[in-house]
């Protein structure tokens, strides 16, 4: 088999191998069976060239695109593809109304249902992101849920917010989930006693009460008995 003047031929430790180059044509043929030992390791070749940077991702991979409505009645339907907040001042928002389809009508309600499934009382973050522009954004604690017909109502606390939005601005709608509650610790032993604790001083004499009303007049008591008769003798002189 012809191999080229640089082809490299990597041999392995206490491998027994038959081999022996023709110098005339390049063709390596089988004979006589060698064992190499101990063969040392070829130079290391030079480090490649860096690779070229890759595209830029999509923000929206990250999400959810819906479209801003700015009406404030988070009770109805926002309509397909939008959400609304139940005040225009983002850091006065409480609730939000996410339609059950967003701006590429994907139905994703199914995944909204489950923002409240952490046993921690926050059960997680909403970061609604600008797409045209990033300097517009909120992000929201999910306090509560409520699936409605067509939308789901979350009861959700400002964390933090930023620019002007419009009616009609699209949006991305980014889910981080709360990690769920830990299990109550194991009861800690029972601490040593107090010492006891200093005598307190006495308290100053109270002030003398009224004096009390004369109480009701006894009964009469019972004829004493007759007493016996004594005579008396004039002494003369």
């Amino acid at each position: 088999m012809p191999l080229p003047e640089d082809t490299v031929v990597k041999l392995l430790q206490n491998q027994t191998i038959k081999i022996i180059a023709d110098q005339t044509d390049g063709r390596v043929e089988t004979r006589t069976p060698i064992t190499l030992k101990n063969a040392e390791p070829g130079v290391q070749g030079d480090k490649g060239q860096k690779g070229q940077t890759g595209a830029t991702g999509s923000g929206e991979d990250a999400g959810f695109p819906y479209v801003y409505d700015s009406a404030t009645d988070t009770a109805t339907d926002p309509g397909a593809g939008e959400f609304r907040l139940n005040n225009a001042t983002l850091a006065s928002a409480t609730q939000i109304a996410i339609d059950d389809l967003d701006a590429d009508t994907s139905d994703i309600s199914s995944f909204i249902a489950t923002w409240d499934d952490s046993t921690n009382t926050v059960k997680g973050h909403l970061t609604i992101q600008g797409i045209t522009d990033a300097a517009d954004f909120a992000i929201y604690q999910i306090d509560s849920l409520t699936d409605q017909t067509g939308y789901t109502q979350l009861g959700i606390t400002h964390i933090d917010s930023s620019g002007t939005w419009s009616n009609g601005d699209s949006y991305i709608l980014i889910f981080s989930r709360a990690g769920d509650k830990g299990e109550v610790g194991v009861t800690g032993d029972k601490g040593d006693t107090g010492q006891k604790g200093q005598k307190g001083e006495v308290g100053e004499q109270g002030i003398q009460g009224n004096k009390g009303d004369t109480g009701e007049k006894g009964q009469k008591g019972e004829v004493g008995v007759t007493g016996d008769k004594v005579t008396l003798v004039k002494k003369v002189k």
